[in-house]
């Protein structure tokens, strides 16, 4: 049993190792949507980050993957807070609702329809919208999900702050150590967070050894 438990904290603490600067790449999905229910899809990017959690509201975002559909629930947010002249936090009725969707991505992809209820409101077909092959960077298109024709240095809008020898005019200096010809300090603070998380599954191996023998 305890071999077992030793495996399992080892087995999660280099999983977490390998996995520090793992790229999600994830699909920002802005929509504009009316109180009388009609909605339009302003815009759609595909971005490294993390995904939000839609599991209830009266409208769907279905993802459309041909042999597979996924569905996150949402509702719209008709409400802006403003500061009023006495410095009091008030809510105001708005028109339109814009939200924007942050949700898994994957190249597949091919249609995304929002429903109020069962209805559909809005619809559309990516074809080649993200990515269409013909070795230019262009519109729609960055390196997260198009790296045949995006470069992870190009200005696409998307920061690519990864060891490639290049600045990406994306980011900020202190996001991308290449853009200050400063590579050593990126490659300090890289190697002091590995050595950090191999330090803390040496210490849960010693610590497990330890209650080992001492119940032995």
């Amino acid at each position: 049993m305890k071999i077992k438990s030793t495996l399992i904290i080892v087995s999660m603490v280099l999983v977490l190792i390998n996995n520090v600067y793992a790229i999600e790449r994830i699909l920002e999905v802005s929509l504009e949507i009316a109180k009388d229910g009609e909605a339009k899809i302003n815009n759609i990017k595909t971005n490294t980050g993390f995904t939000g959690n839609y599991n209830t509201g009266n409208y769907s975002l279905v993802l459309d993957y041909g042999k597979k559909t996924e569905t996150y629930r949402f509702s719209p947010n008709f409400y802006l807070r403003i500061l009023d002249k006495e410095s009091m936090h008030r809510d105001i009725e708005i028109p339109i609702a814009r939200e924007t969707l942050y949700l898994p991505y994957s190249d597949d992809l091919f249609s995304i329809k929002v429903l109020n209820g069962v209805e559909t409101v809005a619809f559309l077909s990516l074809g080649s919208l993200l990515c269409n092959n013909d070795g230019l960077c262009q519109k729609n298109e960055n390196f997260v999900g198009c790296q045949s024709d995006c470069n992870s240095y190009e200005k696409d809008g998307v920061c690519m702050n990864i060891k490639d020898d290049r600045c990406d005019p994306d980011c900020s200096k202190d996001q991308d150590y290449e853009c200050t010809g400063n590579l050593s300090q990126f490659n300090i603070k890289t190697n002091n967070l590995r050595y950090s998380l191999y330090g803390l599954l040496g210490i849960v191996i010693l610590y497990l050894i330890y209650r080992y023998l001492k119940k032995s």
